[in-house]
């Protein structure tokens, strides 16, 4: 095939994707050339044609020609896209609320300066993005300044190019960079340049050219706490050192975090302090946004799934799902029926309500459900054949001709429904700009045309893989890092711990599940590690529940995590799968001397290394005093002592939620699922668990048993170790005679192996010690 013969292809293929781009392998390239090699003069002769063509070749940064790229790697062709421009807007855009109305007045103010370099303060749903443009627009764009909009994710810059074209107020030429529009090798003179900070670091050459001969420029950084990184602080001091007065803002839901500094840091940047700041409660208050309400459900779905790295990179990147788990997840019906059943039973309290479904089949098949429950449910799709029918069904759910309208990818933005009460999120997100789309369709509040309450119902699935899912709750209250202040610490706690606690209690009133050892009281955490910390520029929030039985299995894990962690040469660049194999090493060591199930996860212990490699410290204990105010399993000691009727246990039941307010906002305001608490402790008083027989399990492999049943797992490798401790407890390698103090310096060993007759048993384990077996190992190969 001739060089433009295949470029043709491309382009054809390029102009037919709406990213306008397309990708194809090297090898495949060359194969399709005829090209064995890449010679000097083949190179050239391909990209002479790639210049002649409509087509760009987008290289890495550090890459000068094709030639370089490996054959198993892809070359990327995008359309080459000529200036681009934005419009004025052909309508009258509405007027600013109040408080937007006065910070950009008093932005405006600011700008008699010199040059300035200030922070505007607005929650999640305040519209600063909103705020921003209107300004720019009237300080800067229409007096034919040059505007720099600068943020880390490629989903905030669709978002400012969005709000640009609907304030518009005259035609301007303008360019988005970033790793999945223009390269910054496109950048001419446009007046304005939406562009992701990586995309620019490492081109000042052309951000030297295109900032030439200006007197000023005005910057913007979205997201404006992540602003102290070096990506950051290389890109603005550049900007500097070009001359022009700098009018910098930086917009942010989080002025400052924990670390003091951190807060140093920003301060030193945004010099001039906040310009303007309210907070959520203000707008609340005013009316602006609906007062937030969260119900988190848990479904008792288990996603047992591992991703690859390939369906790894595809979530964080794309937020797309894997289409085996996304069947999974569609095809559950308990997991469908309970998701319309929550509708069902709060009906009335719900209202107006939008569900967001994960798939085409998805929708449809909730929708049916519905209509079993007698309730008027109908279904948009995104790209979907029947685009008129779409804007039938969402004008006649403008119209409150049905109550529930189930969506895939078509509600996030641009659909305006005032009197929206509620949205149910069925779809996990690792997007905040995608949750923030979602859940604001029902934020708006009465002085906004909307409601005075809104209803964020989400259902939480179970995952074998630590996924950093997007959650409502720290979505409204912005990447806040601040520690929680003292008046509010026992609410927040107990709100914290109810939407963690969920789950596990949950697992303890499935009928079929067996009964545990553990006392409900038992299964109340004694206090939280709430952590919140910035790791390559993302803020990362983690709560992670303490069990009285595991306080000191903790402590004394942090006493030994420094020096561990110097020994293996651990560092904050890990990724998090790559540390379990490491914690479990810690778990071997800390906590299987605790009988009972597991109250931890193992990744639990993941997240905490991962902080101690970040921070440099281990975290405090946050005691949950008022675990006392719910302790179940006294509730019914008291009923089965007094042996009260029926008719007085349900009386003292209602009179005790009655009077604890930290109770009902633990059981999340649902009675009934308190009341089976309280059912299952007295079952729990009157019967003893029947423990599971370990020789049920002689032929279950150690790993499996690890992963299929911890519970015996960890009793048997407890009582391995104790056969195995000699005088000092020390523990001693059957091999070599090795002794040492520390569990994680050894493997569990088969005495005869699983395929020669032994058995998983005590009598048929022992202790190796892990250089013994890695010497032998490397004597092999």
């Amino acid at each position: 095939m001739q060089v433009e013969e295949l470029l043709n292809d491309l382009t054809m293929r390029a102009m037919n994707n709406q990213q306008q781009r397309v990708s194809i392998k090297c090898r495949t390239f060359m194969k399709k050339l005829g090209y064995q090699t890449r010679s000097k003069k083949r190179v050239e002769e391909v990209e002479q044609a790639i210049r002649s063509s409509k087509l760009t070749l987008r290289l890495p940064e550090e890459v000068e020609s094709w030639s370089a790229i490996s054959p198993d790697d892809s070359l990327h062709f995008y359309i080459e896209k000529q200036v681009q421009m934005i419009r004025k807007a052909q309508h009258t855009p509405p007027l600013p609320y109040a408080f937007q109305a006065e910070a950009i007045h008093r932005l405006h103010q600011m700008r008699k300066k010199t040059s300035f370099k200030g922070l505007v303060v607005l929650p999640t749903g305040g519209g600063k993005t909103t705020t921003a443009v209107r300004w720019l627009w009237e300080a800067a764009l229409v007096r034919g300044k040059k505007v720099l909009w600068l943020a880390h994710r490629h989903e905030l810059l669709n978002q400012a190019y969005a709000t640009f074209c609907q304030y518009a107020q005259c035609d301007i030429t303008y360019r988005i960079v970033s790793g999945v529009h223009d390269s910054a090798r496109l950048i001419q003179d446009e007046q304005l340049l939406i562009a992701s900070k990586d995309s620019l670091v490492h081109h000042e050459a052309i951000l030297s050219s295109w900032l030439a001969d200006e007197q000023e420029v005005y910057v913007v950084v979205d997201e404006a706490h992540h602003a102290t990184s070096t990506t950051y602080k290389t890109l603005l001091s550049h900007i500097e050192r070009q001359g022009a007065r700098m009018y910098l803002l930086g917009l942010t839901a989080t002025p400052f975090r924990t670390a003091e500094s951190e807060q140093g840091a920003l301060r030193a940047l945004f010099t001039d302090g906040i310009f303007y700041k309210k907070d959520l409660k203000h707008l609340i208050a005013n009316g602006i946004l609906a007062a937030p309400h969260f119900h988190s459900l848990q479904t008792d779905v288990t996603v047992q799934t591992v991703l690859n790295e390939e369906q790894w990179r595809t979530l964080q990147q794309l937020d797309q799902l894997p289409e085996s788990i996304m069947q999974q997840l569609v095809a559950n019906q308990p997991r469908n029926h309970m998701i319309v059943q929550q509708y069902v039973q709060r009906q009335k309290q719900y209202g107006k309500t939008i569900l967001f479904a994960m798939n085409r089949l998805h929708a449809l098949t909730l929708a049916q459900v519905f209509k079993q429950y007698g309730i008027d449910a109908r279904v948009v799709i995104s790209n979907h054949e029947t685009s008129v029918e779409n804007q039938q069904t969402i004008q006649a759910f403008r119209e409150n001709v049905f109550p529930v309208l189930i969506n895939v990818a078509i509600l996030t933005e641009g659909a305006d429904f005032p009197d929206v009460q509620t949205v149910f999120l069925t779809r996990p997100t690792v997007s905040a700009i995608l949750m923030t789309q979602m859940v604001g369709r029902a934020l708006r509040g009465v002085a906004a045309g909307g409601t005075k309450e809104a209803y964020i119902v989400s259902f939480i699935d179970e995952w074998a893989e630590k996924i950093a899912w997007s959650n409502p709750r720290v979505l409204l209250a912005g990447e806040n890092l601040e520690p929680i202040p003292s008046e509010q610490l026992p609410l927040q706690m107990t709100q914290m711990i109810s939407a963690k606690m969920v789950e596990q209690v949950a697992q303890r009133l499935q009928d079929q599940a067996p009964i545990e050892e553990r006392t409900f009281e038992q299964s109340v955490p004694k206090g939280i590690y709430s952590l919140r910390y910035i790791h390559e520029e993302r803020a990362i929030s983690e709560d992670i529940l303490v069990y009285e039985s595991d306080v000191e299995d903790y402590e004394a894990m942090f006493r030994f995590l420094p020096t561990y962690c110097v020994q293996q040469g651990l560092h904050a660049n890990l990724e998090r799968r790559a540390l379990r194999a490491y914690a479990e090493e810690l778990e071997m060591q800390f906590f299987i001397q605790d009988q009972l199930s597991p109250m931890y996860d193992i990744w639990d212990l993941v997240t905490l290394i991962h902080y101690y490699l970040v921070t440099g410290e281990c975290p405090k204990l946050l005691a949950f005093k008022e675990r006392q105010q719910i302790n179940v399993t006294d509730l019914a000691k008291k009923i089965m002592k007094q042996n009260m009727s029926y008719r007085e246990q349900q009386q003292y039941v209602f009179e005790n939620w009655e009077q604890h307010p930290f109770l009902r906002i633990f059981f999340d305001d649902q009675f009934l699922y308190y009341k089976k608490c309280i059912q299952t402790e007295l079952i729990l008083l009157e019967h003893t668990q029947q423990s599971l027989d370990e020789e049920a399990f002689r032929d279950t492999p150690l790993n499996q048993l690890k992963r299929q049943h911890h519970a015996i797992w960890r009793k048997i490798v407890y009582r391995v170790f104790e056969e195995n401790q000699k005088q000092y407890g020390q523990y001693t390698c059957v091999k070599t005679g090795y002794t040492s103090n520390e569990k994680i310096d050894f493997h569990i060993a088969y005495k005869v192996s699983l395929k020669r007759g032994g058995t998983t048993t005590v009598d048929n384990l022992t202790l190796v010690y892990k250089k013994y077996i890695q010497e032998k190992s490397s004597r092999r190969t």
